[in-house]
């Protein structure tokens, strides 16, 4: 990009090799990071996040991109507060460490890191070394190193220098790129097997004006055995004179150096776009993955149909075909202030079938310390579709975002060169679509007793609280609930913010007599979801009388009986009417404290007598009308005349 300020002193180092780059100028981009981290930020809320802080004891201004090893740990290289470089271990748990500092002969600035077969780590240095031109290694999980090959080892770089990239092919051999030396000073491919043998499988610029590009960035390993990568300048794009060879290309090359162009950036241009050529298809590609599909996705750092006037794009997301079909999915910096990211670097396709990437520029503006951004963290769908704001990087969290990595719990893992707390010498940070932990339910379960039949309860509420920490929000897909039970209000919307709660609340409204029971279901993305409270409560009719028989026993013809009563009882949430009795045969209502109302949820009383009038066994009926939905409630009446 054009703008210069303050900020991008700690992105030169994205920008700028290690071994170019003298010891001076790297202690002062750490002064300039450490300054700067007293400035202002703005930090945006993503569903987990955390970092991990590097403080100077554990190293700082990590390079490349981390990688899990089968122990669980992940592993990445970075630098000390006294410009050695060194490999980092983190655990599961968040602790960081350093697992082996690098010595000047054994190389500076880890800039390749992957697991081997043989479950040994596997690197490079962009510079140092012995002949000052980086190195290979190999180091053991238990923190034992070995230099495997020095690069520049034979005059004028024949071999390469400055190695940025490694992957270990199918025959088990290791191969990788150098962005300098070989015959043409423009960058090797070369192979190197586990036990140190070096060979130069192809020099960049070998041909005139370069068509087949300079400076490699990007290496890996296609599924069908070849070898797939970018270079950062120079290629055949149609046009590639005219942004002064900042084009790029990607290549194909099989294990025995046969090397195709595959495709030349700069073969589309705008050129009444900006006071300079833009290449609309991208320039100066700076990731590169294959995706499932077969395709080969990446991102270019510069050009594409957006951009500032007088630069030359903000870059671009792209999908190759192995043939060589280019497709731009999506040009950065189409929103305002290039909110969704400028600069694009890392990418990787995840477990979902999406791609996630950083931008090292763009996203939220913070103060004076990002004027333009900290960078992004982003999704993009293989259709183009892009979702910006995942996460976005500050003075606090981490700035200039450099590699990434979906770890095998399905977070991601990324570096962040600058920023964060303690020294300000940048951070591991690390985003999950999940949470930590569940919420919690208070009450755990809800009993609504006795309701009754067709008629809605009141309402009992549960809290719902997000207990995780920092910015890990809890996110809501459903809540819902079974049985004769409904939600009539709920707080929680979408999201939770982190040590926050909401509050669901559920009626109940029965459709039969007796017990009923249900769940609240809360789907989202906390472990154990959906997450269930029982519900429980039991329907009853609307009117009751109690007891529902009445037996007077013998009784002398001729005499009446001792009062018996019967109770009334409104289960309404409302008032019951149109209250009356009778009865049948030789009973009779004594009193009554039952008006033609009862108010909801109490009961009166009807004193009934047996009167016989012949010897012998009578019967009859207590009848009570109402407007209850279960009106008459009747009361079997039986006695004997003596």
């Amino acid at each position: 990009m054009g703008r210069i300020d303050a900020r991008d002193e700690c992105g030169t180092i994205l920008r700028r090799k290690v071994s170019t780059m003298k010891k001076a100028d790297l202690l002062r981009i750490a002064m300039v990071c450490f300054v700067l981290t007293t400035l202002g930020a703005i930090v945006t809320s993503a569903q987990t996040v955390q970092t991990f802080d590097f403080n100077g004891t554990n190293g700082g201004y990590p390079f490349g991109t981390p990688v899990q090893a089968t122990d669980g740990n992940i592993y990445g290289g970075a630098f000390s507060l006294t410009n050695e470089s060194t490999v980092f271990q983190l655990t599961p748990s968040g602790a960081l460490t350093t697992l082996y500092t690098l010595c000047s002969t054994c190389g500076q600035g880890v800039d390749a890191l992957l697991q081997g077969s043989d479950g040994n780590l596997y690197g490079l240095t962009s510079g140092g070394g012995s002949y000052n031109g980086g190195t290979a290694f190999q180091l053991t999980l238990s923190g034992t190193l070995t230099v495997l090959y020095d690069f520049c080892s034979i005059p004028g770089c024949i071999d390469g220098q400055s190695p940025v990239a490694l992957v270990q092919g199918d025959d088990g051999n290791f191969y990788g790129v150098t962005q300098s030396g070989g015959n043409n000073k423009s960058g090797t491919v070369f192979k190197l097997t586990p036990s140190g043998t070096f060979t130069t499988v192809y020099s960049f610029c070998s041909q005139t004006k370069c068509p087949d590009g300079a400076r490699p960035s990007t290496f890996i390993l296609g599924s069908d055995g070849n070898f797939y990568g970018t270079t950062y300048d120079f290629g055949n794009g149609l046009y590639c004179s005219l942004t002064a060879g900042t084009c790029g290309t990607v290549f194909r090359i099989t294990p025995t150096g046969t090397f195709t162009t595959v495709y030349g950036f700069c073969s589309r241009l705008n050129v009444a776009k900006t006071l300079r050529p833009v290449c609309t298809d991208g320039s100066s590609p700076s990731a590169l993955v294959q995706g499932k599909d077969g395709n080969l996705y990446g991102t270019t750092y510069a050009g594409g149909v957006r951009g500032l006037p007088g630069e030359v794009g903000e870059g671009t997301a792209f999908q190759l075909t192995p043939s060589g079909t280019l497709t731009t999915l999506y040009s950065f910096c189409q929103l305002a202030n290039c909110a969704d990211g400028s600069d694009p670097g890392a990418l990787v396709q995840a477990s979902d079938g999406n791609f996630y990437g950083t931008t090292t520029l763009g996203g939220v503006e913070d103060d004076r310390y990002c004027t333009y951004g900290c960078g992004t963290f982003f999704q993009l769908t293989p259709g183009g579709v892009l979702t910006t704001g995942l996460y976005d990087f500050s003075r606090h969290n981490g700035v200039t975002p450099g590699g990434l990595m979906q770890a095998s719990s399905g977070a991601f893992y990324g570096t962040a060169r600058g920023g964060g707390g303690g020294c300000g010498c940048g951070t591991i940070w690390s985003w999950s679509a999940n949470v930590a932990l569940a919420p919690t339910f208070t009450p755990t379960s809800l009993n609504f007793t006795t309701q009754a039949v067709d008629t809605t309860s009141g309402s009992q509420g549960v809290f719902i609280k997000n207990v995780n920490t920092g910015n890990a929000t809890l996110d809501f897909s459903n809540i819902s609930v079974t049985g004769p039970f409904a939600i009539s209000s709920n707080t929680c919307g979408t999201t939770l913010s982190a040590g926050h709660g909401c509050t669901v609340k559920v009626t109940f409204t029965p459709t039969t007599i007796g017990p009923a029971s249900g769940i609240l279901s809360v789907a989202d993305n906390a472990p154990g979801s959906p997450q269930t409270v029982p519900l429980s409560g039991t329907g009853v009719a609307q009117a009751t009388v109690t007891p529902t028989s009445l037996a007077f026993g013998n009784v002398r013809v001729g005499t009446t009986s001792v009062a018996k009563k019967v109770t009334l009882r409104n289960n309404l949430p409302t008032t019951l009417t149109g209250i009356s009795y009778s009865t049948e045969g030789p009973f009779e209502v004594a009193s009554s404290t039952c008006g033609t109302t009862l108010v909801s949820k109490t009961s009166c009383t009807i004193s009934v007598t047996f009167s016989p009038t012949t010897i012998g066994p009578a019967s009859g009926t207590l009848g009570v009308t109402d407007s209850a939905n279960n009106s008459p409630q009747t009361v079997s009446l039986s006695g004997t005349g003596d």
